[in-house]
């Protein structure tokens, strides 16, 4: 017995067999990203809410089991409606977060007869929407959608009811990563609108817009003490010609030293984000 027992102390690893490492390394191609275990998704809810004489096109996304969950306010980019970032906000949800979507009608609708190669006239349309005033305007809508969702939770919405706007996340592409960059902290003259909303805890900007006209590039963002999350490519250069890949990594060079994070992806394009 004994003698049995020290051979098997002595004796080798037991490697898989080279027919099951395939199968694995088969399986994982065959997916087409990462995907973890996480909780299932309520059927989306797509709705138009009218405000101060505006159309805002909203989707609502939610885990399935009961809860009280972390809410993401997503901003889409120009031209996208509120079932953009499909992937994005599948994997806020599965990760435990309900993500509110919000789009107003004349930025969802504004480039959809043109296409990319139209670049004179995209940058016509574009220019006016990154304005204080347009952006100002976004503010506002973001304050009315907070006090619906308040209102639906109230009234016994039970979908509504599962998002906690006490723990708030901001996250935005393109346009709305200017949305988001506000609601963080940014400061742009005549931009800023009060909206009664809780601290954010966390902002996600994909492929941020920076502004070099509007000025205070060294203290616009001393504001932004939240944790920071930039995502940008090394050719991510928007189509209306009003930014370009070195100005959008400003708000991390320049807003205060954290929890801040630059995640810049070699030969990454904006369309791709």
């Amino acid at each position: 017995i004994m003698m049995m027992l020290l051979e098997g102390c002595f004796g080798g690893p037991r490697w898989p067999k080279a027919a099951d490492i395939q199968d694995d390394k088969t399986a994982f191609a065959e997916r087409p990203h990462y995907e973890p275990p996480g909780l299932e998704a309520s059927p989306l809810r797509r709705e138009n809410w009218h405000h101060d004489g505006r159309t805002l096109d909203v989707s609502y996304l939610a885990p399935r089991p009961e809860g009280h969950y972390p809410l993401i306010l997503y901003f889409p980019g120009l031209g996208e409606d509120a079932a953009a970032g499909e992937l994005w906000r599948s994997a806020w949800v599965a990760a435990g977060y309900a993500v509110l979507t919000l789009q107003a009608t004349p930025d969802r609708d504004a480039t959809r007869h043109l296409n990319v190669d139209d670049r004179q006239d995209l940058r016509m349309i574009a220019h006016p929407r990154f304005t204080r005033e347009a952006s100002r305007q976004r503010l506002l809508d973001v304050h009315y959608v907070l006090q619906e969702c308040q209102r639906l939770s109230h009234q016994g919405d039970v979908d509504f009811k599962k998002a906690d706007d006490q723990r708030l996340i901001v996250a935005g592409y393109d346009l709305g990563a200017q949305t988001a960059a506000l609601l963080a902290g940014e400061q742009h003259q005549g931009a800023q609108e009060k909206v009664e909303m809780a601290p954010v805890m966390a902002a996600i900007l994909l492929s941020p817009h920076v502004d070099l006209a509007a000025g205070g590039l060294e203290s616009r963002y001393d504001k932004i003490n939240t944790p920071l999350l930039i995502v940008t490519g090394t050719e991510d250069h928007d189509p209306y010609g009003m930014s370009s890949p070195s100005l959008r990594t400003a708000i991390f060079k320049q807003s205060p030293p954290g929890q801040k994070y630059l995640l810049m992806l070699d030969y990454g394009l904006h369309r791709q984000l």
